[in-house]
């Protein structure tokens, strides 16, 4: 296993610039990840490498810099040796509208993946993860993906309102958007674990009635619906019941079958 060490981004001054400054090398780095062979290790904190340090077993390092708006522009530098050198092996710059993100993040993965002569990353699990959005979706996903659980801060009350809301903002934005909605439904179940029931159940009820075609939402709130001190049955056979209804293929398959299964196990429904 190789490491490439992924350095934060510059970028302009701005709470909304810091976030794709992190960002950015975050997505990098996750779709590097899907690279055979290769551990790409995040290093968000301010302080950059000098020229001449060790990189602790790295094969390569990567910075860069980004602007973004409307259109988003990524500058990148990939160097290869025990340390920093000044040659980069790669230097791009990318200009693209900021809802290409994750399709060109994906191109740039593979580019550096040439440069340090690994093999390309495997192409994404979930269909749609690589899609084109609006500029206001990615907008958005970005900022809500900025506000992340870590170890020893994890996220206070308001903050995970505000993701739930930000991921919401960009699931109305673009429904299509899979990565949106697939945020989105860890980001509710999160919140319902730490208390926020009512605020994560609206955001479900909210993403069913955006996506209507995503048995997902449907078949949590079935499940959240039987975890109440008083299960309520019927609002769970109703969200089951919303789940088979739809298409079991794709990102469905799941969610389908087990709206299936969770129907079998509930009491026959009273006459009325």
């Amino acid at each position: 296993m190789t490491e490439i060490v992924i350095e934060a981004f510059e970028a302009p001054a701005g709470s909304l610039a810091a976030a794709w400054a992190r960002q950015v090398p975050t997505l990098l780095a996750r779709a590097l990840a899907r690279a055979k062979g290769l551990r790409p290790r995040l290093r968000l904190e301010a302080r950059a490498m000098r020229p001449g340090e060790p990189r602790n077993g790295a094969i390569a390092w990567a910075r860069g810099r980004v602007v973004a708006g409307a259109e988003v522009e990524i500058e990148v530098r990939v160097a290869l040796g025990p340390a920093i050198d000044d040659e980069p092996a790669l230097a791009r710059v990318l200009r693209f509208p900021a809802g290409e993100l994750l399709p060109r993040l994906e191109g740039l993965a593979a580019e550096v993946c040439a440069a340090i002569r690994r093999e390309p990353p495997d192409a994404p699990d979930a269909p749609g993860a690589l899609a084109s959005t609006s500029p206001h979706a990615i907008r958005d996903y970005v900022r809500a993906l900025d506000l992340t659980d870590e170890d020893d801060a994890p996220l206070e009350a308001p903050d995970r309102r505000r993701k739930l809301e930000l991921l919401l903002l960009a699931v109305e934005s673009d429904p299509a958007f899979a990565p949106a909605r697939d945020a989105l439904l860890e980001a509710a179940l999160r919140a319902h674990e730490k208390g926020l029931r009512r605020e994560a159940r609206a955001a479900l009820g909210l993403l069913s009635r955006l996506a209507p075609r995503d048995a997902r939402a449907p078949y949590v709130l079935g499940e959240l619906a039987l975890l109440d001190a008083r299960p309520d049955e019927e609002t769970a056979r109703a969200a089951f019941a919303r789940a088979l209804a739809l298409d079991p293929g794709g990102p469905n398959g799941f969610a389908v079958g087990a709206a299936k299964r969770a129907l079998e196990r509930l009491p026959p429904a009273p006459p009325s």
